[in-house]
């Protein structure tokens, strides 16, 4: 009981939080700003992303089968020690997402496939080659992450960077 007091505890408070973060940054025209606009694109791709994910990818599941044969080709992945042999057993839930993940992935590789075919994409080398990129180091520009103490997720709403999902 207590994990879902808490659970709803957060869900209520961060709703409370945006609820009025939303609401000030409405009232100085923040939402015209070029850097909240090319953020809300940001937004706009990736849920576009996850939900044409999802579209190709619902009906996959993995069978008891395909499951043993990815844990005997990939069995090294999952050892402990070096001297021990695992077992599937041990490891199932681990074996069950990574299979699983591995084929979502050959989907979404063969679904890209059939896009470059249906409509090809070229890439100007030479275009591309002449486009100078911000030295890091010296960057002005270089992004800082605030986390939340004693948390691992961010003090304020951001775009997740990393698209690829669990």
């Amino acid at each position: 009981m207590g994990d879902f007091l808490n659970g709803l505890n957060e869900a209520v408070r961060m709703t409370i939080r945006d609820y009025f973060m939303g609401k000030e940054a409405r009232a100085h025209n923040f939402q015209q700003l070029p850097n909240v606009q090319k953020e809300l694109a940001r937004w706009r791709d990736k849920w576009t992303y996850k939900e044409t994910r999802h579209r190709f990818t619902e009906d996959v599941d993995v069978s008891e089968e395909e499951i043993k044969t990815y844990f005997a080709k990939f069995k090294d992945r999952y050892k402990a020690r070096k001297d021990s042999q695992p077992e599937l057993s041990e490891f199932y839930q681990q074996v069950k997402h990574d299979a699983y993940q591995q084929k979502v992935m050959a989907i979404l590789n063969q679904k890209i496939a059939s896009l470059k075919e249906r409509y090809p994409v070229s890439i100007d080398e030479a275009v591309l080659d002449t486009i100078s990129v911000t030295d890091f180091k010296k960057s002005r520009w270089a992004q800082m992450q605030i986390f939340k103490a004693g948390t691992n997720r961010r003090a304020f709403p951001t775009v997740d960077p990393a698209w690829g999902e669990r």
